[in-house]
């Protein structure tokens, strides 16, 4: 055990399958599973919904929606503890997305899992929510501000997000952004190796990193005094995978000193799951099970949501045809929140549940899409409704805790 940590977490950290996948977006607009309540069905007869919610993060095409879901619960979390108004936090009071999505790793078993600084910075695509909360939330106790490792650099710094854009040109943008990135990190690595050789410039590597740091900051829409410095432009170079380079370029190693950290007192609270037996696979019992997490005053994950037209039908949530944005064969599981769920009723007294989504999809979705409340029926049929595919963070007794010191 170490600072209080039980030495179970790590069984915790194995105790689940996770479903998430590598695309998150939502580039057309009927999003299957994000149905809207029909019109007719307009009297709220009950409704269960939290308030003070952390502002909608949008990773856009970057892949991220399991470590943005996981960062909202973080976020919500923190600010009911600091008693935080959530809606109006600066970036140096958030939790970085990118240091949450860093931490969507199993380190090996001697690595030190409550140290930050043992995770390398990489951020990959389809990383793993749970892995992502319970690395941040309940081992390392900490994660660096948006202020010291923000995203915004490779989403609005550079591509157009005002709502006179449409969603799929905004993803079209990020997605090219994010290929121009590939082509330079592949370029400029191959340009070292050839620095390598005896009949190099002394100044060869220097040389191509600051000519990959003019490219670098052309390419994000930052000028040099306050784009990426040229260092760490030659750090990220440095990593064999694409992966490791996004986290090196955007993760600032500064970010680890407790300056530019947010600490979270979790000593007294778990993670728990749903559904834990095939009987409780369906919707009305997975209704009422959020209803009372809610009640408590907690978000509820949602490890797995397919986008596919037909999963329902076939459980197959790879994308079957090429698309301007995404090939044949992608995954199109999604990972979200819920924040709210409801009994909507129509005039002759026939009532529907709906449940509130917190996506990663930005505010302009929410507001698009009725604060973001959708069928519960249609939603729940594109889980399939796994075992444990929700997840809440529930405070637990400190006299009986395992974690009291």
């Amino acid at each position: 055990m170490k600072n209080g940590q039980p030495t179970s977490r790590r069984r915790l950290l194995s105790a689940f399958v996770s479903f998430v996948g590598a695309w998150c977006v939502q580039s057309h607009a009927a999003i299957p599973g994000f149905d809207p309540v029909p019109p007719e069905y307009s009297v709220v007869r009950a409704e269960v919904a939290l308030a003070n919610l952390p502002a909608p993060r949008d990773p856009i095409a970057l892949g991220i929606c399991g470590p943005a879901a996981a960062t909202a619960l973080i976020e919500f979390e923190r600010c009911n503890q600091q008693k935080q108004n959530c809606t109006t936090l600066s970036d140096s009071r958030r939790p970085s997305l990118l240091d949450v999505a860093r931490l969507a790793q199993s380190l090996p078993n001697a690595a030190d899992q409550n140290d930050l600084d043992s995770y390398p910075r990489i951020v990959s695509e389809g990383a793993p929510g749970l892995f992502s909360l319970i690395n941040a939330y309940f081992q390392t106790k900490e994660v660096s501000t948006e202020a010291c490792a923000p995203i915004a650099p490779i989403t609005t710094g550079v591509i157009p997000m005002d709502r006179g854009v449409s969603r799929a040109a905004q993803e079209k943008a990020s997605i090219d952004l994010l290929a121009r990135l590939r082509v330079l990190h592949r370029e400029s690595r191959a340009r070292f190796a050839a620095c390598a050789s005896a009949r190099s410039s002394p100044d060869c590597r220097k040389d191509l990193i600051a000519l990959a740091s003019t490219q670098m900051n052309v390419l994000l829409g930052t000028s040099k005094s306050v784009g990426v410095p040229a260092a760490r432009v030659g750090d990220a170079l440095g990593a064999e995978s694409f992966e490791e380079f996004i986290g090196r370029l955007l993760i600032d190693p500064a970010c680890s000193e407790s300056k530019n950290l947010l600490s979270f007192a979790s000593q007294f609270q778990t993670l728990r799951y749903w559904p834990l037996v095939e009987s409780d696979r369906k919707l009305e019992a997975s209704l009422l099970k959020i209803e009372s997490v809610l009640r408590s005053n907690h978000l509820v994950i949602v490890d797995f949501v397919c986008l596919k037209d037909g999963f329902a039908r076939d459980k197959n949530c790879l994308s079957v045809s090429s698309t301007e944005l995404l090939p044949a064969g992608t995954s199109l599981a999604h990972t979200t929140v819920i924040s709210g769920v409801r009994q909507m009723c129509n005039r002759a007294g026939e009532c529907m549940g709906a449940v509130r989504i917190l996506n990663s999809w930005g505010q302009r979705w929410q507001d698009e899409n009725a604060g973001g409340w959708v069928r519960a029926s249609k939603f729940f049929a594109q889980t399939g409704y796994p075992l444990k595919n929700l997840a809440w963070i529930e405070d637990v007794d400190p006299s009986a805790s395992p974690t009291r010191r």
